[in-house]
C-alpha cells in the first residue's frame, strides 16, 4: 500500500484480475481497469495525487464498483467479474482475452467514491464499463442508511407517498 491521504483512500498494488483471490475481503472500494499503454507494466505509484490518490502508474479504469457486505466483501465482487458474472462488459473484454486488472481500496464506505469517480465518465472516457444509473442506486442506499439511523434512534419515519397521496385526494 502506498500514501494514504487524509480521506483515508489508499489503492493497494495492482493485480491481474485471475488473482481475485488476493482481494481484501470486506467492505470497500474497487476499480477494474487495463493498461493505457499495452507496452508498459501497470505499477503502484509513488505519488500522490489529490484526485486519484495513489492511482497506478498506467492504468485506465473501466469500471468502478463497490462492496459493502463485511463477508466476502470486495474479493467476493472481483470473483463474480473474473468468472464473467456481474458487469457484462468487463465479462466481454475477458471473454475476449484482454488483459484487465484490478486495484482495491478495502475499509472504506467507498458509496460516495464510487460516485466521485462515475463523474469521470464524462470527463475523461474512464470507467466506460459503468452502465447502470449509479446515482438512483446512490439514492436508494442514503435512503435506506437514513430510514436505518432513524429506526436505531427511535423515531418515526415519515411515508411520504401516504402524505401526498392524503393531500391530492382532499
Amino acid at each position: 500500500m502506498a500514501n494514504q491521504g487524509s480521506n483515508g483512500i489508499s489503492w493497494l498494488d495492482p493485480l491481474p484480475i485471475g488473482d481475485y483471490y488476493l482481494a481484501p475481503t470486506g467492505p470497500g472500494i474497487y476499480v477494474i481497469g487495463k493498461a493505457r499503454d499495452a507496452s508498459k507494466a501497470i505499477v503502484a505509484s509513488s505519488d500522490y495525487d489529490e484526485y486519484l490518490f495513489n492511482w497506478p502508474d498506467n492504468l485506465h479504469g473501466l469500471y468502478v464498483g463497490i462492496s459493502e457486505s463485511n463477508g466476502r466483501g470486495i474479493r467476493g465482487r472481483l470473483s463474480s467479474h473474473a468468472r464473467g458474472r456481474g458487469n457484462k462488459d468487463v465479462a466481454s473484454r475477458l471473454q475476449n482475452r484482454e488483459k484487465l486488472w484490478f486495484i482495491a481500496s478495502p475499509g472504506i464506505d467507498g458509496v460516495d467514491f464510487e460516485n466521485l469517480f462515475l463523474v469521470l465518465i464524462n470527463r475523461s472516457a474512464m470507467f466506460t464499463s459503468n452502465r447502470r444509473d449509479e446515482m438512483k442506486r446512490y439514492s436508494a442506499r442514503l435512503n435506506r442508511r437514513i430510514e436505518e439511523q432513524m429506526r436505531a434512534e427511535g423515531k418515526a419515519i415519515i411515508n411520504f407517498t401516504e402524505i401526498l397521496d392524503d393531500y391530492y385526494r382532499s
